[in-house]
């Protein structure tokens, strides 16, 4: 199954991801403590549905999508 342009905001499809499977949005990305060349992103999953909302904003990744 291919999923593509339904949003303008690829981080969507992990919200809904992690909604399905977690009944949360509470995820972000992390930069690996040994990064390597073969690894583009890391996504967490958490367990609890609280976030440390400080972190997903202050990612890379999340200031170049929301600008």
């Amino acid at each position: 199954m291919e999923l593509r342009n339904l949003t303008d905001f690829p981080t969507d499809y992990l919200d809904a991801y992690s909604n399905a499977e977690f009944g949360h949005t509470n995820w972000e990305f992390i930069v690996p403590d040994e990064p390597r060349d073969d690894i583009s992103r890391v996504v967490v999953f958490w367990k609890e549905k609280e976030r440390d909302t400080t972190t997903v904003e202050d990612s890379e990744y999340f200031r170049k999508e929301n600008g």
